[in-house]
């Protein structure tokens, strides 16, 4: 690795660090309901940018994903008799 891919790769890893900050920040200022509402978990933003990427694995109870609203909206006929999609 030449030295100039080497301070690239520095510079570039400390630029993702500062924006990550930036992003918790955002983060930790909005309340615990928005937070779940976009799948982010408090704790793991309490754990710093070291937890990243503050995702919580499963959805919150109660929430539809974009798959299930396909599958469960109900569909009613379009102006020349055929199914909505």
């Amino acid at each position: 690795m030449s030295i100039f891919s080497t301070v690239a790769k520095v510079v570039g890893d400390a630029l993702q660090t500062q924006q990550k900050i930036r992003v918790l920040q955002l983060f930790q200022n909005m309340n615990d309901r928005d937070l779940a509402d976009i799948g982010i978990s408090r704790e793991l933003l309490n754990q710093g940018v070291k937890a990243y990427p503050w995702r919580v694995d499963e959805a919150p109870a109660g929430a539809r994903t974009p798959e299930a609203a396909r599958t469960t909206a109900p569909s009613s006929p379009g102006a020349h008799g055929h199914l909505a999609v």
